[in-house]
């Protein structure tokens, strides 16, 4: 069995593997698996609420993303029917130009 550094101490513990949360469907699995292990005392309540409050931010980030996403969709739909407006009435005018006017009218030559 090995032991710390230079051969004093306790066994060093052995790494766990990250957790990726991505989601909040990732988050609320963690959550379960967390509540599971406070039940079945494998995690302290103090650990799992220090886990707990470290989720919360992450949802709450989450929500942030989203809600700012949702904004910059909205603001992309108010200002683009002006510009498609816009770019409709030049390309009118351009075309009015290029067309001739009624019969019997003098283009001032």
């Amino acid at each position: 069995m090995s032991s710390g550094p230079e051969g004093f101490g306790a066994p060093p513990t052995p790494r766990r593997r990250a957790v990726r949360l991505q989601t909040s469907r990732d988050a609320r699995a963690f959550l379960g698996k967390i509540i599971n292990g406070v039940y079945r005392d494998e995690m302290s309540p103090g650990k799992a609420s220090r886990i707990g409050y470290l989720l919360g931010i992450f949802l709450r980030s989450i929500e942030i993303e989203e809600l700012a996403q949702r904004e910059a969709e909205k603001e992309v739909k108010q200002v683009l029917p002006e510009e498609v407006a816009a770019r409709l009435r030049r390309a009118m005018r351009e075309a009015s130009d290029l067309v001739p006017g009624p019969p019997g009218e003098s283009d001032g030559t």
